[in-house]
């Protein structure tokens, strides 16, 4: 899985070890955090509204800062996102998207 080694190759890299709390994730959770919004600040007011390698790469880190905590602390992802998925399927017809929120407010403000 590749959920694994990304885990162990931290964990080679010293940066991940039996006492590592939940704290220390949050501390980099927050760091990775907020690369990533420096570097989505760049792409949003950019023209072409695309995601660069930069960009990219920082949002890796954050998901893999996430996958990782959970992977230490024994949480089985696949039974969590198969979890999180039948709650966000019940959920479908009371929501509304971001998107269309924001369209509507731009059609009455013309």
């Amino acid at each position: 899985m590749q959920d694994k080694r990304h885990y162990e190759a931290i964990i080679k890299r010293g940066l991940i070890n039996e006492n590592t709390t939940l704290y220390d994730f949050l501390k980099k959770f927050r760091e990775e955090f907020f690369e990533l919004n420096k570097e989505l600040y760049i792409d949003a007011f950019e023209p072409e509204q695309k995601l660069r390698h930069v960009t990219v790469q920082e949002a890796i880190d954050v998901i893999k800062t996430l996958e990782n905590m959970l992977i230490h602390f024994g949480v089985d992802i696949q039974e969590a996102t198969e979890i999180n998925i039948k709650t966000q399927e019940k959920r479908i017809n009371g929501a509304k998207h971001i998107s269309a929120k924001t369209k509507t407010r731009s059609k009455s403000n013309n």
